[in-house]
């Protein structure tokens, strides 16, 4: 009984450290946050606010929430690849191992302090679970969605999806941003 109180207790404080959401990105209301490579080998990162025909318009995520992020925009022409975050579809390892894995073998040893026949056995069952749910995962991993210069240039809009305004905003809702960013235009990056 003092074993299974200290598992809990174990069980519990290593729950309070970790959370259940991904660590590595976090859905936005907004755009969705884009590495921009430019032909001339400079590089930014910025919330995706729309596409037009012949520009892509950004927001800068500043580091300190108190600072105004600043709208800008780079023509499609200068791009040499953008690649939207957070699709890559990794991170789930260690979601399997804490919430699978990691009770398979406590229930393993709940079976062994228990004394049954074969905890190996228990506890090799209640991984089938942690197996299957890998092989899912690993099966559906996917590419994040980018777009590079050596596809079309009409290809750019599949990225619309992951801005913020996937229908090109028209010009109310464009002065509204301005005013949201006090800018007075919309600046052109580099």
């Amino acid at each position: 009984m003092k074993k299974l109180f200290i598992t809990i207790i174990c069980f519990v404080v290593l729950l309070l450290f970790c959370n259940c959401s991904s660590e590595k990105y976090i859905v936005s209301a907004n755009g969705d946050i884009g590495d921009v490579k430019l032909k001339s080998g400079k590089e930014y990162t910025g919330e995706i606010v729309f596409i037009s025909d012949t520009a892509i318009f950004f927001a800068t995520t500043p580091a300190n929430q108190r600072e105004v992020p600043t709208l800008y925009y780079s023509l499609n022409e200068e791009i040499k690849s953008v690649t939207v975050q957070g699709y890559d579809g990794s991170g789930w390892v260690s979601p399997v191992l804490l919430f699978q894995v990691l009770p398979a073998g406590l229930m393993a040893g709940a079976a062994a302090s228990a004394e049954t026949e074969n905890p190996v056995l228990i506890g090799l069952i209640f991984t089938i679970p942690a197996i299957i749910t890998s092989i899912l995962f690993a099966s559906t991993e996917g590419e994040a969605p980018q777009w590079n210069d050596e596809l079309p240039i009409q290809e750019i809009e599949t990225l619309k999806l992951y801005s913020r305004y996937p229908e090109e905003p028209n010009q109310m809702e464009i002065i509204k941003l301005l005013k949201r960013y006090n800018q007075k235009a919309i600046k052109k990056l580099f």
